[in-house]
């Protein structure tokens, strides 16, 4: 039996040593994620980037950036890069890099928002670059993570992956907020360069922790030009019918991205909520995250995937309309966080919808299922910016209305998508 090493496992494997190793590398993923997740909660997509913003900004459509950076960006890094992902027959190294380069994204973020001496339209313009490097290297991690949960675990296993690292995370970031998080935001002068800064450290652990990935070669493809590998990825919409059906579910269910940097301001402008607040939704978001990743987890390790998206997608419209709601209550600021229920499960959304393409989709096509199904979940976010300018001529309500409703038929939509578990052709 060969010997494991760590980081380049370059020999070839039996099977008996893939069942072998699956524990070495789901105890790798889980490690991994854990330390991915508590960095997460520096840098909050839908807390901390938008108010750190909006310290610089006030600019609606400015903020309705963000959406397209953190999306679009991600998803046509991964539709370029899918071929060469699904060419390179080891994918630890390419994971391990892509992480890295969030790290770095953030270490200058933390310069930048150190620089008290800089113009705040510099600022802007300087965090706007960085967080758009940063979301293309979150989305290379995306797309080479879902390859190799394709190729290291089995499908049965996935879901007890994906709850077990968000719950974990979620435990020790509500430790680490409630540690930190008080004594950098809580100041008359919120401390942004020491929360991004410890964003970078934690994603710059889970890059070393990465390293311990064991996997075999994958079967060499042949090299196609770009032009050629894109009108290929395209015509898998033309040639596989659920697909469809799941690119439609998947663009309205992305159209909730455009929302999430509004939430924050809502709740300072039309509530009055202090920064000081910003703590508790922190607290109630990991929560959410690990009750909900742990309990949807196993819900989908046993009924499947598509019964957790279409749970997923009612509790995401659940926010936009809970937020309405609240605002009409005289006490609506003292309620506000309960919003950060629904939306604490953003995050799990994502993986359950590469769960799922990777369920109807052959492990040789992984990567390029992938690639078209972030690019077309993208296409709802080229609208943000205008959703931005929009909330700035009509107001909050009824852009949050429009979005829920929205949100609604996506989840309807997934009535129409086949279970794979229960197909026996796959």
């Amino acid at each position: 039996m060969t010997k494991a090493t760590p980081c380049c496992q370059r020999q070839k494997l039996g099977v008996k040593d893939l069942v072998q190793y699956e524990k070495q590398n789901f105890a790798t993923f889980t490690a991994n994620q854990i330390l991915m997740r508590i960095g997460w909660v520096f840098k909050i997509d839908s807390v901390i980037v938008p108010a750190f913003l909006d310290t610089y900004s006030a600019s609606d459509a400015v903020r309705g950036f963000l959406p397209i950076s953190f999306r679009l960006v991600q998803s046509l890094a991964q539709f370029f890069l899918a071929q060469r992902v699904a060419q390179s027959p080891f994918k630890q190294p390419l994971f391990t890099t892509a992480v890295f380069g969030i790290m770095v994204s953030w270490l200058l973020v933390a310069i930048v928002a150190a620089g008290s001496w800089l113009p705040s339209s510099v600022v802007v313009l300087l965090f706007l670059a960085l967080y758009t490097f940063q979301c293309f290297s979150l989305g290379c991690e995306r797309l080479v993570a879902g390859t190799l949960r394709g190729k290291l675990i089995r499908a049965e296993k996935r879901g007890s992956l994906l709850g077990n690292a968000n719950a974990i995370g979620s435990v020790l970031a509500i430790a680490v907020a409630c540690r930190f998080m008080y004594e950098w935001l809580g100041g008359e002068i919120p401390r942004y360069s020491a929360v991004f800064g410890a964003a970078a450290l934690c994603y710059g652990l889970a890059a070393i922790v990465s390293l311990y990935f064991v996997e075999s070669p994958s079967p060499p493809q042949q090299s196609q030009p770009f032009l050629q590998s894109l009108r290929e990825g395209l015509l898998i919409l033309r040639s596989d019918r659920n697909l469809r059906r799941f690119a439609v579910v998947a663009v309205l269910s992305f159209s909730s991205w455009v929302l999430f940097p509004h939430y924050t301001i809502f709740g300072k402008r039309v509530l009055g909520v202090e920064s000081t607040h910003f703590v508790v939704w922190i607290v109630v978001l990991n929560c959410a995250t690990a009750l909900g990743s742990w309990t949807t987890g196993r819900i989908a390790d046993r009924r499947g995937n598509r019964l957790v998206l279409r749970l997923l997608l009612l509790l995401s419209a659940c926010t936009p309309l809970a937020a309405i709601a609240i605002s009409r209550i005289p006490f609506g600021a003292k309620l506000y966080w309960l919003i950060y229920i629904p939306l604490g499960m953003a995050p799990v959304l994502p993986r359950i919808i590469e769960n799922y393409t990777l369920e109807i989709s052959t492990e040789k096509k992984h990567p390029q299922y992938l690639g078209v199904v972030s690019l077309l979940e993208a296409c709802s976010l080229l609208i943000s910016p205008l959703v931005g300018l929009l909330i700035s001529k009509v107001s909050f309500e009824p852009v949050f209305l429009g979005g829920g409703i929205l949100i609604v038929i996506s989840s309807l939509l997934t009535f129409r998508l086949v279970e794979p578990r229960h197909n026996d052709s796959q």
